[in-house]
C-alpha cells in the first residue's frame, strides 16, 4: 500500500488492518472495533452495550477477567429470538485477537446497517442479495470506519510528531486534562477545543491541528489524544 492510497482509502479498511500488520497494538485494533460498533448505540440493547464498555476496558487493562468471562458468555445464553441484532457485532468485539475484532466487528455493523436499508417489503435476501438502497448505505458506513482508522492510526508513512514538553506543562497541564476529558468522556466534539490550547502553548504542527479541528469522526485511539496522553 502506498501513502497515497492510505489517504484516500474509502472501501477497504482490511487491506489497510493488513497492511500496519505488528504495527497496529492490539487496544487500538480493538478500540477501533468499538469504535465502529459505537455507531450503532442507537440500536444496541443494554446487554450488548455492557459487552462493548467491557471490550473498551479489556482494551486499557482495566477489564477484570470475571467480567470479560461474562460478557464472552452472555450471547450464547439467549435464545435466538431474544438476540438483539448487534449481539454479533459485539460478540466480536471480545475476540482473544484483536485484530480479529477489528476485522469482523467492523463487518458486521456495515452489513446491519445495509440490512436496515432494505425498503419496506423487500423480497430480497440480504445480504445474497443487495438492493442498490442497501449497497450505498453499506459504502457509506464503510467510509466512516476508513476514517475511523485513520483516526486511530494517523499516517503510518510518516514519523509521529513529536509533543515539546512544553505544551504538555503549559498552563499546569491544561492540555493533557483537557485530552483526557475528551478520552473519558469521549467528547470528541472538544478537539476544536484542544487544537487552540495547543496552538495556545506554541504547537503549530499541522497535522495535529488539522486533525483536530477536522471533521473526523473520532473514537478511543485518535492518534492526537493517544499521544497526549502517552498512549499506543
Amino acid at each position: 500500500m502506498t501513502e497515497q492510497e492510505w489517504l484516500t482509502q474509502t472501501e477497504n479498511p482490511l487491506e489497510m488492518i493488513w497492511f500496519l500488520g505488528d504495527r497496529a497494538s492490539a487496544r487500538k485494533l480493538r478500540l477501533y472495533a468499538c469504535g465502529c460498533f459505537r455507531r450503532i448505540w442507537h440500536l444496541a440493547s443494554p446487554e450488548t452495550r455492557k459487552i462493548i464498555e467491557v471490550a473498551e476496558r479489556l482494551a486499557d487493562g482495566l477489564a477484570r477477567p470475571r467480567e470479560v468471562g461474562a460478557a464472552r458468555r452472555a450471547p450464547h445464553q439467549k435464545s435466538e429470538d431474544d438476540r438483539n441484532p448487534t449481539w454479533e457485532a459485539a460478540e466480536n468485539a471480545l475476540d482473544r485477537n484483536a485484530q480479529e475484532a477489528a476485522r469482523i466487528t467492523p463487518a458486521e455493523v456495515a452489513m446491519l446497517v445495509g440490512a436496515l436499508a432494505l425498503p419496506p417489503g423487500s423480497t430480497a435476501y440480504f445480504p445474497f442479495s443487495v438492493p442498490l438502497e442497501c449497497d450505498a448505505a453499506m459504502a457509506s458506513e464503510v467510509k466512516l470506519q476508513v476514517d475511523l482508522l485513520r483516526d486511530n492510526f494517523g499516517n503510518p508513512f510518516r514519523p509521529e510528531p513529536v509533543l515539546d514538553s512544553a505544551w504538555l506543562s503549559w498552563n499546569r497541564g491544561a492540555i493533557g486534562k483537557l485530552a483526557q476529558s475528551i478520552y473519558d468522556e469521549r467528547s470528541f466534539s472538544d478537539l476544536p477545543i484542544l487544537a487552540d490550547a495547543l496552538e495556545e502553548a506554541g504547537c503549530t504542527d499541522p497535522s495535529i491541528l488539522e486533525h483536530c479541528r477536522g471533521p473526523g469522526p473520532h473514537c478511543r485511539g485518535c492518534w492526537v489524544v493517544d499521544q497526549i496522553l502517552g498512549k499506543k
